[in-house]
């Protein structure tokens, strides 16, 4: 083996070895991503058509998904369009919501809430809101119902996370405890009907839902509530830095593996695998 060869399969080896990094290479299962969205300037566009990057505060027109299936979370509307913000949060930039008519068009995945089974994780930090709550991400048909993470302002004396699975009140699933408006990581798990919802590691509530109330879900967002076509008080207000959605319920040990790399990556404090919070 000549020396002109082995030099060539070492520069090859180091090419694919930065490949990996660039794409990614995660201690979770990455095949099983939906959509992967962080909110680093690599991945945000100040135009649809993905050329003219980020630089400094800039509303957001295009958010690229990092997973396999190259989804896109846009806004056509000028003035409905978020701004990416940088240097929010351990020298990240974040996209800051306004909670009343700035959010993200993601339709390829309406119906994931709809799905038997899938995992969600959010980095993101709420502002005060309006007792309707905000809506982080959410899937629904436009004027009728609707599916979602949401963040509530006033579950008695405290915030709390809800999953608003319908229009009816009853089958919603809050957490009745008090929540600061510091940044969270928050995790929304769901295993054929059983969900919980929790922050930090730590979980807050379980419950039930059903898989037979809407026939399709037609409009996804994130950072708004998608049967309201000109935005509202539940919209997100506040700053979104990662979201990431698998099509399958992970188990314990591979969230685990999302919550330390997201922790790790946010600077975020987490509990103890196995804590099941107070």
């Amino acid at each position: 083996m000549n020396r002109s060869f082995c030099l060539a399969l070492l520069a090859g080896l180091a090419l694919y070895a930065h490949s990996l990094s660039a794409q990614g290479d995660v201690p979770f299962p990455r095949e099983q991503l939906v959509l992967w969205l962080d909110a680093e300037p690599t991945a945000l566009f100040a135009d649809l058509e993905g050329t003219q990057s980020v630089d400094g505060k800039t509303p957001v027109a295009y958010w690229r998904d990092k997973g396999p299936r190259a989804h896109r979370a846009t806004q056509e509307i000028e003035l409905a369009r978020p701004d990416y913000v940088p240097d929010v949060r351990g020298g990240r930039g974040a996209v800051r919501f306004d909670g009343v008519s700035k959010f993200l068009h993601i339709d390829s995945v309406a119906n994931l809430f709809q799905q038997e089974q899938w995992t969600a994780f959010a980095v993101a930090q709420a502002e005060e809101v309006e007792d309707d709550g905000t809506m982080l991400m959410a899937s629904g048909v436009p004027e009728r119902s609707r599916r979602g993470l949401r963040f509530m302002p006033n579950c008695g004396p405290a915030r709390c996370l809800e999953f608003k699975s319908k229009a009816d009140e009853n089958e919603d699933i809050r957490s009745e405890k008090r929540l600061s408006s510091d940044w969270l990581l928050w995790e929304f798990h769901n295993d054929r009907g059983l969900v919980s919802i929790g922050t930090n590691g730590a979980v807050e509530a379980t419950g039930m839902i059903r898989h037979d109330e809407i026939a399709e879900l037609k409009r996804a967002l994130v950072g708004g509530r998608p049967d309201r076509n000109n935005g509202g008080t539940e919209n997100w207000n506040g700053h979104i830095g990662e979201i990431l959605v698998f099509d399958n319920a992970l188990s314990e040990e591979e969230r685990e593996a999302v919550r330390s790399y997201l922790a790790t990556k946010w600077s975020l404090d987490i509990e103890p695998a196995g804590d099941e919070g107070d």
